[in-house]
């Protein structure tokens, strides 16, 4: 009868320690971590944490900011702005700058005047988020761009890029150039063989703009928006020829972009739920396990809309920042491992920073 009770007793107090192990790990997790403890919603730097990333990469969380510099015209107004975007996790901000375009010829000292001044704003822009710790592309783009009369401008504003840098100060420098084109915004890709050659005109501009920031300016980062679908999974769309190949645009533009140094293609998986079937992760995997095998130098980062928008199930709007950053979550740690994963970005600042917390 002793020896049962000796032994109950051991077991009492092997069950007692593993509660109390149990209860320190869990305490150390709300110590590394306390906005968990208070079931708040998990900041992206967060989220950058606990998902290194392959190879020891953190994956970027990327904001695009449709806004032009120049609308950031007081020292107070910038300080705001990263304020705020440090505080949410934001490592990087896509500023429109296509205005740009406005200076490709000047004609007197009143334009010369203008250029200079959005210079100064972009300059100034691009120094305070670098007292940040955030790092700054350029962003442009319009449908009627993907015409080849327009390519142009996508060089001009790579030219301007890297004329812009080679007189700023390293903290004033921009990290590359994102084109927003959506070519499925033309009128013509509804017919069958305007679809064909809008996206044969996709392909060949990236292929085009690749070379040329190959030659101006291979540091800089070159990417490009691209919808989920254009891989032909899930809507049927015409296969593109490329470099002796015929396949789903996407894949020819990460072959397009894999000329570059540094090329990125920005799946625009706009889904309010990040698993399952038509989830975000489902809808980017394919562009990723390209990229993996055959372009190691193009990363693909995947999209999250929280801009007011139809359907409902493709945007966050109305929903909270925690939602958002719980799907964003669920991505890094889905795909983060994979070497072409570049991290996310967000449609847009101004929307995001809108939801409720």
């Amino acid at each position: 009868m002793k020896e049962t009770v000796h032994t109950r007793t051991k077991i009492l107090i092997l069950i007692a320690l593993g509660l109390i192990l149990a209860a320190v790990a869990l305490a150390g997790r709300f110590l590394a971590h306390p906005e968990t403890s208070r079931g708040g919603a998990l900041s992206f730097s967060a989220l950058e944490e606990r998902n290194p990333g392959a190879a020891g990469q953190k994956p970027k969380v990327a904001a695009i900011e449709w806004k032009a510099p120049g609308s950031f015209d007081t020292k107070k107004k910038l300080d705001d702005y990263f304020s705020s975007a440090k505080a949410s996790g934001f490592t990087d901000i896509y500023i429109r700058i296509d205005d740009a375009l406005d200076f490709k010829s000047i004609r007197d000292r009143n334009e010369e005047r203008k250029k200079d001044e959005f210079d100064a704003s972009l300059r100034d822009f691009v120094s305070e988020a670098s007292e940040y710790g955030i790092r700054v592309e350029g962003l442009g783009g319009a449908p009627e761009w993907i015409l080849p009369k327009n390519l142009d401008d996508v060089e001009y504003l790579i030219d301007y890029v890297a004329a812009y840098n080679a007189a700023a100060d390293s903290d004033q420098k921009l990290g590359g150039m994102v084109f927003d084109i959506e070519p499925q915004a033309l009128d013509d890709f509804d017919s069958d063989s305007g679809q064909q050659e809008l996206l044969s005109d996709f392909v060949e501009m990236i292929d085009e703009s690749a070379r040329h920031i190959r030659s101006a300016a291979p540091d800089l980062t070159l990417g490009f928006t691209v919808p989920f679908w254009f891989d032909g999974a899930t809507r049927d769309i015409p296969n593109v020829p490329y470099a002796g190949s015929s396949a789903p645009t996407v894949f020819q533009a990460i072959r397009a972009l894999s000329q570059t140094a540094h090329g990125e293609i920005l799946v625009m998986a706009y889904r309010n739920k990040s698993s399952g079937h038509n989830g975000a992760i489902e809808l980017s995997s394919d562009e990723i396990n390209f990229a993996n095998n055959y372009a190691p130098n193009v990363r693909i980062l995947v999209g999250i809309a929280a801009n007011k928008t139809s359907p409902s199930s493709i945007t966050f709007y109305g929903k909270k920042q925690r939602d958002v950053q719980s799907d964003a979550e669920n991505i890094v740690s889905a795909l983060g491992a994979s070497p072409s994963f570049g991290g996310l970005f967000i449609h847009d600042f101004e929307s995001y920073e809108d939801l409720k917390k």
